[in-house]
């Protein structure tokens, strides 16, 4: 079995917090407001969401591993957390996301997509660069984005 890491960070939006799984090499965020229930027994975890449920198999850790650093997930790369977050935008006087780099750009998608953020207004404030990572466009069938993004020229 592997060592399952767990962190929890929060977002720029009042009460978003998030909790952060790692997994052989596997990172996988839920909003906490998402979960439904999270059940220990023996050596798996369980995560139930609307939808559905994601089993976490893992072993005892070593205590002598544990990080002693109260925010790792503030590392962050061009806005892509080393834990799998991505860094949260700062907002200017009239609500508005400012948009610097790419974590922040999927940041926002995340948020949209996941039914949190469909008006969120934002801006690009430069060039940003997604590192050639995948990218899933903002809105779904179920949550549309209805906010503004304005691109600045960028």
């Amino acid at each position: 079995m592997t060592t399952l890491l767990m962190t929890l960070g929060a977002s720029a939006q009042k009460g978003s917090f998030y909790l952060h799984l790692s997994q052989s090499g596997t990172i996988t965020s839920y909003n906490l407001a998402d979960i439904s229930k999270v059940h220990f027994g023996g050596n798996t975890m369980d995560i139930v969401t609307a939808g559905g449920t994601d089993s976490y198999a893992y072993s005892p850790l070593n205590t002598a591993t544990v990080s002693t650093d109260p925010d790792p997930q503030l590392d962050y790369t061009n806005g892509f957390g080393t834990d799998g977050s991505y860094e949260a935008p700062s907002q200017d006087d009239s609500g508005y996301y400012l948009i610097d780099n790419g974590g922040k750009l999927f940041w926002l998608a995340q948020q949209v997509n996941n039914g949190a953020g469909a008006t969120f207004n934002a801006k690009l404030t430069a060039d940003i660069d997604l590192e050639n990572r995948a990218w899933t466009p903002m809105g779904t069938a179920s949550y549309t984005h209805g906010g503004e993004f304005d691109g600045q020229g960028h």
